[in-house]
């Protein structure tokens, strides 16, 4: 028998500053991404939903830039849309990129997420 031992994390970058916002984690790879990021189902209601969870650290007004694994919380994210910008949607492509960049660093160059922290 394998032992599966991924894991699934949520990593906010900030786009204003060098710096990690948030990160959640670690989590089962089968829990969906707007799960972690709401701290529960929709199901289960938002009362029951964790307040450590990103979606609760957003204050009102304020959006997060996301990808289509987010969809489903206008209030709190935002993603590239036809309508937008070429400015705007350069400057969502720029920050979803640096992200990438981010992970992959810690994936591969500093091989952090890859295994069991004892």
């Amino acid at each position: 028998m394998l032992l599966d031992l991924s894991q699934k994390y949520e990593i906010c970058l900030s786009t204003t500053k060098p710096q990690v916002g948030s990160v959640r984690g670690p989590k089962q790879p089968s829990v969906n991404d707007m799960t972690v990021f709401r701290g529960g189902t929709v199901e289960e209601g938002k009362e029951k939903w964790d307040r450590e969870a990103i979606y609760w650290q957003i204050p009102d007004g304020s959006l997060i830039i996301t990808d289509s694994g987010y969809k489903g919380e206008p209030t709190k994210i935002m993603m590239v849309t036809d309508e937008m910008s070429k400015e705007m949607k350069d400057y969502m492509g720029r920050a979803k990129a640096r992200q990438e960049s981010f992970n992959g660093r810690l994936k591969g160059t500093f091989n952090i997420l890859g295994h069991r922290f004892r």
